[in-house]
């Protein structure tokens, strides 16, 4: 939305108007037209994928030119993932300049709708979609949604489950993520004085939020490093060594 306010602010008043009346018309057509009249090359090809999108009728994308081409794709490859066919939308992803990024939405998607279900089945799903994975950061992001997902509705989370070397790093990943969260959330005296192990911490994260915090909550561990940022010292408890991406 900010995007398309910026684009028809900016432009001239004809273009703005052909917009304006691409966006009004009742029908696919007629507000496709509407959309040709637009003589910035940016504007139009805004107008046509928005029109495309409006009408649920993106199609195969042919017609666009550039980075509208690869919204375009990336569009109907989101609209495939929310009718639950992710093998499609990652399909249509292959077909975008945002490639990567699609992939990562979908797979983040996927993980995302599956925050329910059970290791084996989580797993059986990334098995089934994983040949069809071309980014080395796909695999990975699906797995660090999922226990991202987990963590901010306070279900519980524990790296143990996992039956895949990356899904581990992954979960470690955002257990830390999770983990500095919950500290700046209680305060850093409550969590010395025992605030320390969030309710979604299960199994063997809960001994290593532990130590994390017998690190941090000593002396040195709390002295200002002077950056203005979240102090994350007494962590590297929470960071094993980080398994190479493979898909499988």
């Amino acid at each position: 939305m900010s995007l398309w306010l910026g684009l028809v602010a900016c432009a001239p008043p004809p273009d703005r108007l052909a917009y304006t009346t691409a966006l009004h018309e009742p029908a696919l057509e007629p507000a496709l037209r509407a959309c040709v009249e637009v003589r910035d090359a940016e504007l139009r090809g805004d107008c046509e994928v928005s029109v495309r999108a409006r009408f649920n009728e993106l199609g195969d994308c042919v017609g666009l030119e550039g980075r509208w081409q690869a919204e375009c794709h990336f569009l109907a490859a989101e609209r495939l993932a929310r009718r639950g066919r992710f093998e499609d939308a990652l399909a249509r992803c292959t077909g975008s300049a945002y490639a990567a990024n699609c992939e990562l939405h979908i797979m983040g998607m996927l993980a995302t709708e599956s925050l329910d279900l059970e290791m084996a089945e989580v797993d059986r799903q990334f098995d089934e979609l994983s040949a069809r994975l071309v980014s080395r950061g796909s695999g990975r992001e699906y797995w660090r949604a999922w226990f991202r997902g987990r963590i901010m509705r306070d279900l519980a989370v524990d790296p143990a489950w996992c039956l895949r070397a990356h899904c581990i790093s992954a979960a470690w990943m955002e257990i830390e993520i999770g983990a500095i969260h919950h500290r700046g959330r209680v305060g850093a005296e409550a969590w010395c004085a025992g605030e320390t192990v969030p309710t979604w911490a299960s199994g063997e994260v809960v001994p290593r939020l532990l130590a994390a915090a017998d690190a941090w909550c000593s002396a040195a561990g709390r002295e200002d490093d002077g950056r203005g940022a979240p102090d994350q010292r007494g962590f590297e408890e929470l960071k094993p060594p980080l398994a190479p991406f493979s898909p499988r």
